[in-house]
């Protein structure tokens, strides 16, 4: 379930590769995420988001990165930083625009999805985005315009002093305009090799499967149109 971590005992910033050295350490697998774990990993991002010089460097760096432009949804960026495969764990940094890169005539309408990972996310840069957070149930057998016990959590305001975790295949979540260029930080935990779903909030029914697990290309087909993710 999606909760909140901050008044963190430790506040000095740290660098890149002693994030991924503590995470390394710290992380072994899906198994060992209890809530000590979690507050441990929380804070150890929240430490990275005071390094106001990393994701420069890292860029800068070379081919140390690899930038999938067209992003999620239709207002963001997104640069993979880190990734291990085994344990797997994923360092990436995502760009949120104010206006939409298609330029398209209608208003934004995000997604409201799950995701088939675990995610701890904090705010990094810019006045931060808001996102909608919901909670469902995980269903194998879930399908299309199957009815889905849906419920609104709260609506959450990234901060540079706050991290957020949300749990793969029981959040959901719809992504909100940032005000101005706002970029937030996440460490993924795990991808768990099952289809993700898109959600009608309204009739809490399921509105489209991506079944591409990897969520790097998927297409889905529904009254809400063609989703790329």
């Amino acid at each position: 379930m999606a909760r909140q971590f901050d008044n963190f005992y430790s506040h000095g910033a740290i660098s890149f590769a002693d994030f991924i050295n503590c995470v390394s350490s710290l992380y072994t697998g899906p198994d060992c995420i209890d809530e000590g774990t979690l507050r441990l990993l929380a804070e150890m991002l929240y430490r990275l988001s005071q390094n106001k010089q990393f994701l420069a460097a890292q860029v800068a760096g070379g081919n140390k990165y690899t930038h999938h432009p067209r992003g999620l949804l239709d207002n963001d960026d997104l640069y993979v930083l880190y990734e291990q495969q085994q344990p797997f764990f994923g360092v990436y940094a995502q760009i949120w625009h104010p206006t939409l890169k298609r330029g398209k005539a209608q208003g934004f309408n995000p997604p409201l999805r799950d995701y088939n990972f675990s995610a701890l996310t904090t705010n990094y840069f810019g006045p931060g985005c808001g996102s909608k957070l919901y909670q469902y149930e995980y269903r194998q057998d879930l399908k299309q315009g199957e009815h889905c016990a849906l419920s609104f959590l709260q609506f959450y305001q990234f901060t540079s002093e706050n991290v957020l975790f949300t749990e793969a295949s029981k959040d959901v979540i719809a992504q909100a305009l940032p005000k101005s260029l706002s970029i937030t930080i996440s460490l993924r935990l795990e991808k768990n090799e099952h289809p993700c779903f898109i959600f009608d909030k309204s009739s809490k029914r399921v509105l489209g499967v991506i079944t591409d697990v990897n969520c790097e290309k998927a297409g889905v087909t529904s009254k809400v149109g063609l989703l790329e993710v």
